[in-house]
């Protein structure tokens, strides 16, 4: 059975395979130039990390699909797109600096039963041994941002050098700051997210950053002889004509009557996986069911059985704020000024520090060619009082709203996962 693993984001978090296959992030020429880098004196030691085990990989399904279920209750029957990957290691960067309730919720959150270290080491691992090549690209970066005169702790950018290779950066946090974060976010999903930030709040005193651009051809791409034409019934009823869709014979899965497929990327370690519910289940309800233990069982179901596969193009952008989702997740402490412990993190902040939003947007585009995605998780800091070909035997027709995900083959672990409920007008 195949292991998966756990990752995701918070603390303004960029993840590029800058990182995942060589270590080191990537950081734009103008951010290097115009910021403080505070990183100049700590010295990234040589851990190797954990590789993923049940536990670890259990804690991440779990994680992966509570993420995903939140964000599809609250999108109103709209298309949806999260990076479990990309949620899971801002948020990890954060934890390095919580204390007490607040890192005992966030690590039950992430990690399940294990601590930040343990996760740590089995992020670290994780990530850098990510694949990309040539037709298959995976990128990752991380960088911290902080306010000037603010005194980080050491030990805090040190566990962040360590395991997720992030810089950070003193800035004043005014217009050209805003300017520099939405660069190098922009830089590092190859201008898919041209932004993450809107302005800097008064109280705003950090933000960790973490990006993952996806850009991969298929094994196998699909002929214009396998495009035509054919219609999309939305969850409401709506048909929309005339979609392109793409026909091939791929890999059968299915579980609990859902049924689907796998396909695969460039360099055989990456997946397309999508999942149509039953015929007589909405696609809100069949997410509703979702938890670790069934995402799981139907990505572990595919087997070499051919199944007749006609899926529509589709591209779009979603984009959300997770403090409601992750409070009602279990992690509330992070985001109450009164309650949060980010001891740490620094040592003279003008107020008690706390989360006060957690930003995610992402992108994708699905065609004949093959698949790119970006992901950018955000998360900002606060500080209280603070302003500053055989025949097959079935035939799946993906004709009205279902569930796809990009899959690392080596773990099973979903990269990214999303919802189609309607195509392009």
């Amino acid at each position: 059975m195949k292991t998966k693993t756990l990752v995701s984001i918070i603390l303004l978090c960029c993840f590029c395979l800058a990182f995942a296959s060589c270590g080191k992030t990537d950081i734009a020429p103008s951010a290097q130039l115009a910021a403080g880098d505070l990183m100049k004196d700590i010295k990234a030691n040589d851990v190797k990390g954990k590789p993923a085990d049940v536990a670890f990989v259990t804690a991440h399904d779990e994680f992966a699909a509570k993420l995903f279920k939140s964000a599809f209750a609250r999108a109103n029957g709209e298309n949806v797109l999260v990076s479990p990957l990309s949620v899971t290691l801002a948020l990890a960067m954060t934890a390095n600096g919580a204390k007490g309730e607040t890192l005992a919720e966030m690590e039950k959150l992430l990690g399940g039963e294990m601590d930040i270290k343990a996760l740590n080491e089995y992020l670290k691992y994780y990530v850098s041994h990510l694949y990309s090549g040539e037709k298959c690209k995976l990128a990752s970066a991380n960088s911290v941002w902080f306010r000037e005169g603010l005194e980080v702790l050491p030990q805090f950018l040190q566990a962040n050098a360590d395991y997720y290779g992030a810089a950070a950066y003193e800035e004043p946090f005014d217009e050209k700051t805003l300017e520099l974060i939405n660069g190098w976010v922009k830089e590092h999903t190859d201008g898919m997210i041209e932004k993450i930030l809107e302005e800097i709040a008064p109280d705003s005193i950090m933000f960790l950053i973490n990006a993952i651009v996806f850009d991969a051809e298929w094994a196998e791409q699909f002929e214009e002889s396998d495009i035509s034409k054919r219609s999309f019934t939305k969850a409401d009823g709506t048909v929309q004509n005339d979609r392109e869709f793409m026909y091939s014979t791929e890999e059968y899965m299915g579980y609990g009557g859902a049924e689907g497929f796998k396909k695969k990327y460039s360099g055989g370690k990456y997946s397309f996986a999508a999942v149509l519910p039953p015929e007589n289940v909405s696609i809100s309800d069949y997410i509703a069911s979702l938890n670790g233990e069934k995402l799981a069982a139907t990505l572990g179901s595919a087997r070499n059985d051919p199944v007749r596969i006609y899926l529509p193009k589709f591209s779009f952008d979603y984009d959300i704020k997770l403090k409601e989702t992750l409070t009602a997740m279990g992690m509330p402490s992070a985001f109450s000024s009164g309650k949060a412990d980010f001891g740490g993190i620094a040592e003279n902040a003008e107020g008690a520090l706390y989360i006060g939003e957690v930003i995610h947007k992402t992108h994708i585009e699905v065609d004949a060619r093959g698949t790119k995605a970006a992901a950018v998780t955000v998360v900002d800091m606060r500080a209280e009082g603070m302003a500053v070909e055989p025949d097959p035997v079935r035939t799946i027709v993906f004709d009205r709203p279902f569930v796809f995900m990009i899959i690392d083959d080596d773990t099973d672990l979903p990269i990214f996962i999303g919802a189609v409920a309607g195509l392009d007008e």
